[in-house]
């Protein structure tokens, strides 16, 4: 249990700095930390079964009837259920140039002048209909435990391929966790050439970096949010561990 402690620890001084000031750098730091616990998903319950006793964490998909109506649209959206906090927060609220027409971006956030705290993002090119509900509206909210909540849907894409044809992706924490980590050089330099730089899933999250919330990445909240959460409840799942 000690080595846990230890990788709590990093965890939360690398979430700490990225929580007051956003940089690439630390973003590569805090997705490989993030790598290593979801390296320890497996080990964890072997510790403790109150990994996967304790149904602590939420997570979030998009209301399936609504969805219907966006079945050929391209589009993301993204639930950070009760919120990402954040002090690197700084800019224009969206910044993104990649697409030219009507589409529509936003999300549910909260500002002042030192800090932000967003719940959601979406965006969806072309914009919907009049009429047709928000494709964030009314999500499924469920409460897992540690294992299921790292193999849980963090962000869903309507995602327009090189042959232009949509293809609905549903990438789990896990699974963003590690291929930002790759990709970005977080734990493996791109310099070196590795099979593991080819994923299917490493297009649509390059494609996600494009687009910027107050000055930071849409993928910077996501991370934020599975550390922020893991630094919660760590403490009623790690024993010795205190909750500073």
């Amino acid at each position: 249990m000690h080595r846990v402690v230890v990788q709590y620890e990093r965890l939360r001084r690398h979430y700490s700095h990225a929580e007051k000031t956003y940089d690439y750098a630390s973003l590569l730091d805090l997705s490989h930390i993030l790598r290593i616990w979801v390296e320890l998903k497996t080990a964890l319950p072997n510790i403790d079964k109150s990994f996967t006793s304790k149904a602590l964490f939420k997570s979030a998909v998009p209301n399936r009837k609504i969805l219907k109506s966006y079945k050929g649209v391209e589009y993301i959206v993204a639930f950070m259920p009760d919120g990402i906090t954040t002090h690197a927060a700084k800019g224009k609220m969206f910044e993104w140039k990649e697409k030219e027409g009507d589409f529509s971006i936003g999300g549910e956030i909260a500002q002042q002048d030192d800090w932000m705290k967003m719940t959601k993002f979406h965006f969806c090119f072309p914009n919907a209909e009049k009429g047709i509900k928000d494709i964030s509206d009314n999500p499924k909210v469920s409460r897992l435990n540690m294992v299921q909540w790292f193999g849980a849907e963090i962000i869903r894409m309507n995602y327009r391929k090189s042959d232009g044809l949509l293809e609905t992706i549903s990438i789990p924490r896990e699974i963003l966790v590690k291929r930002l980590a790759n990709i970005m050089d977080g734990s493996h330099t791109s310099l070196e050439k590795n099979d593991d730089f080819d994923n299917k899933f490493d297009e649509p999250i390059k494609f996600l970096m494009s687009f910027k919330c107050a000055g930071c990445p849409i993928p910077y909240y996501l991370l934020m949010k599975v550390a922020q959460d893991i630094i919660e409840f760590g403490p009623k799942l790690i024993r010795n561990l205190k909750n500073t």
